[in-house]
């Protein structure tokens, strides 16, 4: 490995370890906790909602039956808790604006992954 090769490694080993390359601010705004803490709770919702679509749609459905059922559940699962956060700690309406839009997009992601690659 000659130096910049060897730099590039210690630079992907810092970011993947501790979030950040040494000297340097947290790469993309989050550490390694808060992207690990990202992907479970991801992980949980989309096992919530594996389970709520499993026992409403029979293997087979048509893709826009299992977009729309899964899509509604992510979405609200996504989004439903700024909402009390927003009335009860006064969150700024830009901030929850943001959060909703956020939701949205993941819902609709979350919705065409189960619809692409739910069993025929």
């Amino acid at each position: 490995m000659n130096g910049s090769e060897h730099a590039l490694f210690e630079s992907f080993i810092d970011i993947l370890f501790h979030g950040k390359v040494k000297g340097k601010g947290s790469c993309l705004g989050i550490d390694f906790a808060t992207f690990t803490k990202q992907i479970l709770f991801h992980l949980a919702v989309s096992v919530v909602i594996a389970y709520l679509a499993s026992r409403t749609l029979s293997a087979g459905a048509a893709y826009l039956s299992v977009f729309r059922i899964v899509g509604t559940t992510a979405i609200l699962g996504y989004t439903a808790a700024i909402f009390p956060a927003a009335i009860w700690y006064h969150e700024p309406r830009n901030y929850v604006t943001g959060k909703v839009v956020d939701g949205l997009v993941w819902g609709l992601l979350t919705a065409g992954s189960f619809a692409g690659f739910w069993p025929a």
